[in-house]
């Protein structure tokens, strides 16, 4: 595509990411999100604060806080994000849309975690720092790593059978975890700083 004509290019001249301001909330991204920005899910974002999302579809601050994002809605986000959006990634993570695959194809055993940044920014994008994976639970994972920690083989088990491989590093931290949306169920929590 050639970007320096029509709305592409005009976002890259104005020095925006993946499109004029405004892009996510056109594309319905935050509809898709909100759900999933509720204080249950992301407890340490928001404390005493209403609703991250308003009514209206739109991120009521610039960084929004999401986790649990489910396999249905990593699919709406596939379908709504811009592909150059897709291949962004948080630092040595996977890319945003490999993670979104991997909880699209495993509905139930995968969930995302991230943050968007709104249109009250220049660089307005949806970033996924992480994933929950109810899955491999036989494994034995120390906090600090000690000596028969299976966090190398965990991280490997993850690539293969979510088709991540190659794609990223190993992640920052991996820990078991009840997360607040689901405190009936017990899963890694990957996340890369």
């Amino acid at each position: 595509m050639d970007r320096s004509t029509g709305e592409a290019g005009r976002a890259e001249a104005a020095g925006e990411l993946y499109g004029p301001r405004g892009w996510s909330v056109r594309a319905g991204v935050w509809e898709v999100l909100a759900p999933f920005t509720a204080r249950g899910h992301v407890p340490w974002a928001y404390p005493g604060v209403g609703a991250a999302v308003g009514a209206d579809g739109r991120p009521g601050r610039d960084h929004v806080a999401f986790a649990g994002l489910d396999g249905a809605a990593a699919l709406e986000l596939l379908e709504r994000l811009p592909p150059a959006q897709l291949v962004d990634r948080q630092n040595a993570a996977p890319t945003l849309g490999s993670m979104l695959w991997a909880a699209a194809r495993h509905p139930g055993t995968v969930e995302v975690h991230g943050y968007g940044i709104g249109p009250q920014r220049a660089d307005e994008r949806v970033s996924a720092e992480g994933l929950v994976v109810y899955a491999f639970a036989d494994l034995a994972v120390s906090p600090n790593h000690a000596p028969g920690c299976r966090c190398q083989e965990l991280w490997a088990l993850v690539e293969d059978v979510l088709e991540l491989e190659g794609d990223g590093g190993s992640p920052d931290e991996i820990h078991r975890s009840r997360p607040p949306w689901a405190r009936d169920r017990e899963g890694w929590w990957l996340w890369w700083d």
